[in-house]
């Protein structure tokens, strides 16, 4: 397998990564326990390297080594920059000025009490853990990073839900978007300050 054409490759990951997660959740009976999307993270974290990493190692390496994803990443990144721009689209901003101080309320506390609850687990493990921490960390930086991990919203992945359970068009599923469009700004301003 080492000797894949890059085109061959491709065609192959993305064969995987498209018609697996589809087939699981269409074929397996996937569509009456979770969503689309939720399978689909599901699937990706089992070709990762703790599930399909340790049982087949070497067909692991081929697939998916890092100069291999290169393409994959690419395309992967462009998706989700566009898909998140579709979901966009259902967002109407002067539905969220009318609610004024109650819309601005729930959206910072949806940020604000996850993050604050992770930082406090990630300073705790910091301490009791400190090999968690790395090399490089300080058990502040640490903290901080889990608590972002913690409190981020994925905007793509809760718009493929919305849409998924027809809910983009109704009011909960445009103020749910718009929650979690504050919650991901945000967080990605504070992601920049930790890593600055």
């Amino acid at each position: 397998m080492g000797g894949l054409s890059p085109a061959l490759l491709f065609l192959m990951q993305a064969l995987l990564l498209i018609a697996g997660p589809f087939l699981l959740w269409r074929l397996g009976g996937g569509r009456h326990i979770a969503p689309m999307v939720v399978v689909q993270i599901l699937f990706g974290v089992a070709l990762g390297p703790s599930l399909l990493g340790r049982l087949v190692p070497d067909l692991w390496g081929v697939l998916f080594a890092p100069a291999a994803l290169a393409p994959l990443s690419g395309l992967a990144l462009m998706a989700v920059v566009f898909f998140a721009f579709l979901t966009g689209l259902h967002l109407d901003p002067a539905e969220f000025r009318r609610r004024g101080g109650a819309f601005a309320t729930v959206a910072l506390s949806s940020m604000l009490v996850p993050t604050l609850l992770g930082g406090a687990l990630g300073w705790w493990l910091a301490g009791a853990f400190p090999a968690m921490t790395g090399k490089h960390a300080t058990p502040g930086l640490f903290a901080a990073g889990f608590g972002i991990c913690v409190g981020v919203t994925a905007l793509p992945v809760l718009g493929a839900i919305l849409r998924e359970m027809d809910l983009l068009g109704d009011r909960v599923g445009r103020l749910a978007l718009g929650y979690a469009a504050v919650n991901d700004a945000l967080l990605w301003l504070l992601i920049t300050a930790v890593l600055a």
